[in-house]
């Protein structure tokens, strides 16, 4: 699955300094949550879980616990529209290798 995040680019001059950074991972089971949203938990290499959202891969938390919270809380209409750009947004990504993926976790 193809998994992303906002990474800060500081030399991207007139361009999108929190731009997505993305890798390949392999995930396990999916996990389902209420308003049909469906996650996966991915492991770094440090042994740090993130949560990634099934259709857009975006990494939506670092908790199962904390993004139960937030989607019990969030206004169902909110999140498909996020959802929505995430989709778009994804599509600009720069794909790295998961070892320069996650060492921008460190």
């Amino acid at each position: 699955m193809l998994v992303w995040t906002e990474a800060y680019t500081p030399f991207i001059m007139g361009g999108d300094v929190n731009a997505p950074i993305a890798t390949e991972v392999e995930v396990g089971e999916p996990i389902h949550l209420d308003h049909g949203i469906i996650v996966y938990l991915v492991p770094s290499p440090k042994g740090e879980i993130f949560v990634a959202e099934s259709t857009t891969g975006a990494f939506v938390g670092t908790s199962l616990e904390e993004v139960k919270k937030d989607i019990a809380t969030a206004d169902p209409k909110e999140m498909q529209q996020q959802l929505a750009k995430a989709k778009e947004r994804v599509k600009r990504a720069t794909i790295l290798d998961k070892e320069k993926f996650w060492a921008r976790f460190r």
